[in-house]
């Protein structure tokens, strides 16, 4: 949910609108760090309710993308909301501590969703330690899933990401051109790579264009790698797009590329399949 759209979003938003169309009430609880979004609002028949933290990301310490103050907020406030009569929670894997936070008596009646698992040390420990504070456990892929359960030796179910392949429609090959990214701008992503890799494609010959559609916090560094590229006017930069004009660029693309070094479970991928 706006204001930072990426692929735990896209996750969290398909199951909110499959909850719905179940007939259940869904109410979204997340940070609102840009002060002209609105606190409360509905969407797709979704409530959905913004902690307003301004400077979320800002000051920060070099381990972490977040500022602490501000996470322990979101934490406190969303550990009073948890106290709703609601009968069931499900608590995203990021920013941990409001999952660490949880009252006991929500935690007895919460998932916490894996949305990816990393080798790092500290990351280790947590994810050996907070699925035991949860009845359930789900994760993204059975990869992430097999990984979670043994760090923790508790039982986690794949919940893999779902599309509404009505959404989406094909086009022949003949009418579609050109190389698409798309998704939110983290540096595991390599872009680097991405540019490189179509400067290969343009000195073997390759006619079409590369488009790199998505905003995030490594806008400004692709920039400047565009800009120095020998074929920097064959790359398209959109920033980030619509529902509708994503799946409008995936039907006329002839094929979607993503090269980063880690991931739980692309939702992306399974847009472009579809």
């Amino acid at each position: 949910y706006a204001p930072h759209v990426g692929g735990v979003e896209a996750r969290v938003a398909g199951m909110a609108r499959a909850l719905a169309e179940l007939g259940h009430d869904v109410t979204v609880h997340t940070v609102g760090y840009d002060p002209s979004l609105s606190r409360a609002e509905s969407t797709d028949g979704i409530s959905v309710v913004r902690y307003p933290v301004f400077r979320y990301g800002q000051p920060r310490l070099s381990f972490t993308r977040r500022a602490p103050i501000s996470v322990l907020r979101f934490a406190s406030w969303a550990r009073r909301r948890a106290r709703g009569p609601f009968d069931l929670l499900i608590y995203e894997e990021f920013p941990w501590l409001h999952a660490f936070l949880a009252p006991r008596a929500a935690r007895r009646r919460a998932l916490l969703d894996w949305c990816e698992y990393r080798a790092h040390p500290a990351f280790a420990i947590v994810q050996s330690i907070l699925p035991r504070f949860f009845r359930w456990n789900a994760a993204v892929s059975d990869e992430v899933a097999g990984k979670i359960a043994g760090a923790s030796k508790q039982r986690v179910i794949a919940l893999p990401s779902g599309i509404d392949t009505r959404r989406f429609r094909n086009r022949p090959r003949s009418e579609r051109s050109g190389v698409l990214f798309l998704g939110r701008l983290w540096p595991h992503k390599n872009f680097e790579l991405t540019v490189r890799a179509f400067e290969e494609l343009c000195r073997r010959g390759y006619p079409g264009t590369l488009t790199i559609a998505g905003s995030g916090p490594e806008a400004e560094t692709l920039r400047r790698l565009v800009a120095g590229s020998a074929v920097a006017d064959r790359i398209v930069l959109t920033g980030e797009i619509d529902d509708y004009m994503k799946i409008k660029m995936l039907s006329r693309a002839e094929l979607f590329v993503l090269l980063s070094s880690r991931e739980g479970f692309p939702v992306a991928v399974t847009e472009a399949m579809a």
